[in-house]
């Protein structure tokens, strides 16, 4: 694998990128250096080979930039209705923080991120569209173009721990199987049926994982609801505090139920910081509605 496409690869997962950039290249200078002993100094060791440029790619400018990159994204991730419903989301939010703070955006910029973070989850359809695609410029997707650079007879193998077949392993983890070349098809056409997912018709929509998900979707967007309504200067603060809760549910499995508890946690304490009185957890369709004094006495 080349440098260039390690760089690609950790750029496009996204999450703490000039870190993750020059914890990749210092890796491979110690690594080199360990090998040439003769070389090895503190300064060197610390000065990453790659130029500023890549160590600190460019970002979108602007927020109205990142939300359109991002709207952009989820129109490839599911639908056109997918991108309608993350912008009205933040239209409607947008509007309640000019009501109470003209000149800020940090609420707006929370929502956009951690809702996108929700909408566009890595399931089965995303990681089979991930591998199936092309990306723009290029005549090959990413099963063809190892093809390209390998000599024939080479062998690919996908490791994935599929809900309906992947084992626990002793740390109670979903344990990763192994599947040959002959799997690059199957992953074409699940990608191209991406428009099932979450229907009646989404095989994967019954099993733990899309389950939470689906529920830390409608648990955000009635929390937005709520905010659009009661939202001030006194709790503006804390609002920015909750709507950046998801940015922090990370992994897969095990993993990210622990995150989705802990964030649970935090929200609890950050919506009776904001409101005055209790209120009725989302229902199935996601409507909310605060509890009359009355009621709750």
């Amino acid at each position: 694998v080349s440098v260039a496409a390690m760089e690609r690869a950790i750029t496009l997962n996204g999450v703490a990128v000039a870190d993750n950039l020059a914890a990749f290249h210092y890796g491979r200078q110690a690594a080199h250096l360990d090998a040439n002993p003769q070389t090895d100094t503190a300064e060197q060791i610390a000065m990453p080979t790659a130029p500023l440029e890549v160590m600190q790619p460019r970002r979108s400018e602007t927020l109205a930039e990142r939300i359109a990159v991002r709207r952009e994204f989820l129109v490839d991730y599911q639908n056109e209705a997918l991108a309608r419903r993350y912008e009205q989301a933040i239209e409607r939010v947008r509007a309640a923080e000019l009501r109470v703070h003209p000149t800020g955006d940090a609420l707006v910029a929370a929502v956009a991120e951690s809702y996108f973070k929700l909408l566009a989850v890595k399931d089965e359809y995303e990681v089979a569209r991930l591998f199936s695609k092309r990306p723009a410029g290029v005549a090959l997707d990413f099963v063809a173009k190892l093809g390209s650079q390998f000599d024939p007879g080479f062998k690919t193998t996908f490791h994935f721990a599929p809900p309906f077949l992947a084992r626990r392993g002793a740390n109670g983890r979903p344990s990763k199987i192994a599947v040959g070349g002959w799997f690059a098809p199957v992953l074409r056409v699940l990608a191209k049926l991406r428009w099932l997912r979450g229907t009646a018709l989404d095989p994967f929509r019954h099993t733990a994982e899309r389950q939470l998900e689906k529920e830390l979707v409608r648990t955000f967007e009635a929390d937005m609801d709520i905010l659009a309504d009661v939202l001030d200067e006194k709790n503006y603060e804390s609002w920015v505090a909750l709507a950046k809760l998801p940015t922090g549910i990370r992994g897969f499995g095990p993993v990210k139920e622990a995150a989705a508890q802990a964030a649970r946690a935090k929200r609890a304490r950050h919506l009776a910081d904001v409101m005055a009185q209790p209120l009725v957890e989302p229902t199935a369709n996601g409507h909310t509605g605060r509890a009359r004094e009355e009621e709750v006495a």
